[in-house]
């Protein structure tokens, strides 16, 4: 068959086959090259339809079957990209384009057509689009904002991160131009710089506030230059950078107010010990400028007895870099005199923001005086109280000589009285009408109550000085001997009941009298109803148990209750009720040893209670 298109040098340059099919004689040519396209040498094979689409991709052929057959039984031209598989399997891109040769009646004849290899363009556009989706990935990934726009502003790409930027949808962005999404946007510094970077083909860079349509704001720092497309944008969001500056600036703002407000002197010194800074307050304590102070080693005017303290307490904070160490010194004012100093030093050092010791301290110099005159006044107070001490002791020695007196002096006439009158009785009864016996009585009676008032007195005098030994009492227990001593004591009619007493703690003797105290005193005042009645029971208060002993006798007008704890204090006469008015004064005296309180409550003719309480521990 005769080639009529390409001669064999120009196929062999262009890398093109050439190839025809005689519709009449069923013949198939191809060419040289076309073999070597291929994958053969020229007669390796003999040309054939079969073995044309045979070679053809399995996922082409279809395709290709489909465009031959239309050619050969309707003369239809084509054109196709497919790709073939060699016999060494190697797989090949061919661009495969056919013309049909017709009679005079329109019927195929002869199929003509060429093969070019394609493969290399191909292989170039799949690496250009696997780099394009490295690209595309690289720029998805980024943190920083990528954005293109065309020369009218209009966004072409945005990345996700540029996205998230714009506060937009992306089908909101692409197409549509920024004064449409930001009005107002091109009277803008930024704006400005934009068009100034088209015009002149140049490179910006710029941090810029931006404020967007709600009113909010945001930090960019952006890298604006020229690209083919209009402009390219690098974005990065330094809004929490920002914030976090300003809130430093304002945070330092507040803490040089706090500094330079500050009623303390505050100083800083360096590792070599020298001063670095001085609040104003500084001058304020000492009358010093930073002036007066240049020049000056830091001890200079240091009182000579408080500069061992002070270099030790320097020496102290240097060794150490958590605690505070305190100290206390004094320093010569610009006005002559000493003033005293009292703060704490730290160590900073380490503290890259402050890389200092940190001295704080105010002026004591007042506080100083105060306690100067404080000690000056203890040392007198001290004084009087050892005077005062001296006069006590003495009249202790007084009433013990005065309780001698009575134990002793009143005792033996009262003694000699009893005696006399019992000798009377004795040896010359039978004389005595009954008038002298009547008076003989009294003479007896007198003198025993005077004796039980003597005992009485004594025993409330020595009140003062017993020592109190406190422990853990049963109440009940100790109830119990009361109960007993009372009984073995005098005889009554009166009901006695209790409560389970919660315990207490204190002297036992000392809590034994307060009951058997309180105890009788209830017997005797509810001696005269037909059914005396005497209840004690306790509860707890706060830190405190309360004991209540309350009784249905003859009770007391409350006006006159503050006469019930006195010494001697009576709110019944003798002839009513026997005593000396000594018992609930007792009573008080030994409670308020015990850092209790004593109360009465009464009314006349329905009974009386009293309550005292003592300390859980």
């Amino acid at each position: 068959m005769q080639r009529n298109y390409f001669s064999q040098q120009a196929e062999e340059i262009a890398n093109l086959g050439s190839w025809e099919i005689d519709l009449v004689s069923n013949v198939v040519h191809w060419s040289d090259q076309l073999f070597r396209i291929c994958g053969y040498e020229p007669n390796d094979v003999t040309p054939s339809i079969r073995l044309g689409l045979d070679m053809v991709h399995p996922d082409d052929r279809e395709v290709t079957e489909y465009l031959l057959r239309q050619a050969l039984q309707f003369g239809n031209d084509y054109k196709i990209e497919n790709r073939i598989v060699r016999p060494d399997g190697k797989i090949r891109y061919i661009y495969s384009q056919a013309t049909v040769d017709k009679d005079i009646a329109g019927k195929p004849m002869r199929l003509r057509g060429i093969f070019f290899d394609i493969s290399d363009r191909k292989e170039a556009e799949e690496a250009r689009r696997q780099q394009e989706e490295r690209y595309h990935t690289i720029l998805n990934s980024v943190m920083e904002g990528f954005q293109i726009l065309d020369h009218e502003f209009r966004y072409v790409y945005l990345n996700p991160s540029a996205i998230r930027q714009s506060r937009y949808p992306e089908e909101r962005l692409i197409g549509h131009s920024m004064m449409e999404l930001y009005p107002g946007i091109e009277q803008t510094e930024l704006f400005q710089i934009m068009k100034d970077c088209l015009e002149k083909q140049s490179v910006r860079y710029q941090e810029n506030e931006f404020t967007y349509p709600d009113g909010s704001k945001g930090w960019f720092e952006l890298r604006i230059q020229p690209s083919a497309d209009g402009l390219l944008i690098l974005s990065v969001d330094i809004t929490e950078r920002k914030q976090a500056e300003e809130h430093k600036r304002k945070a330092d703002a507040r803490y040089r107010a706090l500094i330079e407000n500050s009623s303390e002197g505050i100083t800083l010194m360096d590792k070599d010990h020298k001063v670095i800074y001085r609040s104003p307050a500084n001058s304020k304590i000492t009358g010093w400028t930073e002036e007066d102070l240049a020049g000056k080693h830091s001890l200079e005017d240091v009182h000579a007895d408080d500069r061992e303290h002070l270099r030790l307490a320097v020496k102290n904070a240097m060794e150490q870099s958590t605690d505070p160490v305190p100290f206390q010194f004094r320093v010569r004012h610009k006005q002559g005199h000493s003033i005293w100093l009292e703060g704490v030093m730290t160590n900073m050092l380490s503290d890259p923001g402050v890389e200092a010791i940190v001295l704080n301290f105010r002026d004591i110099t007042a506080r100083k005086a105060a306690e100067e005159k404080i000690n000056e006044m203890n040392n007198e107070l001290e004084a009087k109280v050892i005077e005062r001490t001296a006069q006590f002791e003495a009249v202790n020695k007084e009433l013990e000589a005065f309780s001698y007196s009575v134990s002793h002096d009143l005792r033996a006439p009262l003694r000699a009285i009893d005696g006399y009158a019992n000798m009377i009785e004795e040896d010359y009864e039978k004389l005595l009408d009954e008038e002298g016996r009547r008076l003989l009585g009294n003479i007896q009676q007198n003198a025993k109550k005077m004796s039980t008032l003597i005992d009485d007195l004594l025993a409330f005098s020595r009140l003062g000085k017993k020592v109190i030994q406190k422990k853990q009492l049963n109440m009940n227990e100790l109830l119990e001997g009361v109960l007993i001593d009372l009984n073995k004591a005098q005889q009554h009619h009166a009901t006695i009941l209790s409560d389970d007493l919660l315990p207490a703690f204190g002297d036992y003797s000392l809590i034994h009298q307060v009951l058997i105290n309180l105890v009788s005193n209830a017997v005797k005042y509810s001696s005269k109803k037909e059914k005396p009645s005497v209840h004690i029971s306790s509860r707890k208060e706060d830190n405190y148990v309360v004991y209540t002993v309350s009784d249905n006798g003859v009770g007391f007008d409350m006006k006159y209750a503050h006469k019930l704890f006195g010494v001697f204090q009576r709110l019944h006469t003798m002839d009513e009720f026997e005593g000396t008015g000594v018992g609930l004064a007792i009573v008080q005296r030994i409670v308020t040893r015990h850092g209790g309180q004593v109360k009465a409550d009464s009314t006349p003719d329905k009974g009386s209670v009293f309550s005292f309480s003592l300390p859980i521990q």
